[in-house]
């Protein structure tokens, strides 16, 4: 199979974490119709990640989302609070010059739970899940405890691994570097739970280029989904409900994306069943 796209969309704007000027405030439902259209156009699958906040407040939008497609729905905690310390250290400095605390364990407990639950009542989806609020650096490689509570509230699949030692995103605008595969998390008896890396972030991919720069951001999506298949990998891609539609909003950029992927021989994937795929290689190599 040459290479695989994961699409996975944070769809968070209405949480209480983010600032309100990132969109309009019908952004998540406009989100969530222009998406349903172009997936069930390029007929192709995609996860949703979801904040428990904008699901409450956008409950009908997600009925219909679901109603006119297929998706994969996954969670993305109650209100987009990072679950691990973030920070950034400038390019000509080795301290942070800025650092957000991450929840405690009680906290992650308390917003995934009530995420799971939420997803139950209004969309009848049992979560197993989820992607972190902002990324991580090292993931959750370093955090058995958090690990060990994702997996208590029935996490299997996590997408949390997406910052560096100085807190940047991966895969800057100009690149097509290693990217880290999935991984299964081999510590504390938790070596059914997989890691799914995250390899750009749409937000800020457009906000470095220039939001105008719609041509310059489509070939650099093009470019990593050519990478994909030459070199036969997963490209995991985090796209935002107020950014897939800031000055796009039937969503061009992303189905001229897809429609690129599908010409290449690329499977498009939602994470569910990416996972579903690791778990039958990873039996068949035991057995």
């Amino acid at each position: 199979m040459p290479g695989r796209l994961l699409i996975g969309y944070d769809v968070e704007f209405d949480s209480d974490d983010l600032p309100p000027d990132l969109g309009a405030p019908d952004s998540t439902a406009r989100f969530l119709e222009a998406a349903a259209e172009v997936h069930s156009q390029t007929n192709t699958p995609a996860t949703m990640f979801v904040t428990g906040q904008t699901l409450e407040r956008n409950a009908d939008a997600f009925r219909a989302a679901a109603t006119a497609h297929p998706f994969d729905f996954q969670q993305h905690t109650y209100s987009h609070r990072s679950i691990k310390a973030l920070w950034g250290i400038p390019d000509d400095a080795e301290i942070p010059s800025w650092c957000t605390e991450g929840m405690s364990l009680d906290e992650i407990r308390s917003e995934v739970s009530r995420t799971r639950r939420l997803l139950k009542d209004v969309l009848g989806v049992d979560c197993i899940g989820l992607t972190a609020p902002a990324g991580c650096h090292l993931g959750l490689y370093d955090r058995a405890d958090i690990r060990r509570v994702l997996y208590d509230e029935g996490i299997r699949f996590v997408r949390t691994w997406g910052r560096d030692h100085k807190g940047r995103f991966y895969l800057a605008p100009g690149a097509c570097q290693a990217k880290i595969p999935p991984f299964w998390y081999p510590q504390a008896g938790h070596g059914d739970l997989l890691e799914f890396p995250i390899h750009g972030n749409d937000y800020n991919v457009r906000k470095e280029m220039g939001w105008d720069d719609a041509a310059g951001y489509l070939a650099w999506t093009q470019r990593q989904v050519d990478d994909a298949a030459e070199r036969d990998i997963v490209w995991s891609y985090a796209i935002h409900d107020h950014s897939a539609i800031r000055g796009d909003p039937e969503m061009s950029l992303v189905r001229e994306m897809i429609e690129h992927a599908l010409e290449r021989g690329v499977a498009v994937l939602d994470y569910h069943e990416a996972y579903a795929i690791r778990q039958t290689e990873r039996g068949e190599a035991d057995g």
